[in-house]
């Protein structure tokens, strides 16, 4: 490899690296506040029972956005490691190159489109059975 691809791609790493650090920080922000909202929950107890089928619901949503949450930071943090690795950018499937236009939309992904077709066809294929 030239120095100038040398060049290229730690410029394209760094950008990488920036961009993921800033979805990182939204989800932790993101994080946290469901975190509070949740707390808050906790603390605060219906009288009635209508209320306390909501609040049931309520729960159960935002229990589910907490953990959107978490998966999201454990596949940023995963992202960054590959960056700090030398393997961002490769398809951990199938070993070649994500295109960059998918990366831009969501850099922490580990699969190229084939790949990633193919999983959630095997996964499709596993529910209905």
């Amino acid at each position: 490899m030239n120095s100038a691809a040398r060049l290229q791609d730690a410029a394209l790493r760094r950008r990488f690296k920036v961009l993921l650090d800033t979805h990182r920080q939204e989800a932790l922000g993101c994080l946290r506040r469901s975190e509070a909202e949740q707390y808050s929950m906790d603390i605060e107890r219906p009288a009635e029972a209508g209320d306390l089928c909501n609040q049931t619901a309520s729960r159960e949503d935002l229990f589910g956005r907490i953990s959107n949450h978490r998966r999201l930071l454990q596949r940023i943090e995963a992202a960054l490691r590959r960056i700090e690795y030398g393997t961002f950018g490769m398809c951990r499937d199938c070993g070649h190159e994500i295109k960059a236009k998918r990366l831009e939309a969501m850099p922490w992904t580990e699969y190229c489109v084939r790949c990633q077709e193919q999983l959630e066809q095997t996964r499709v294929s596993r529910v209905r059975w």
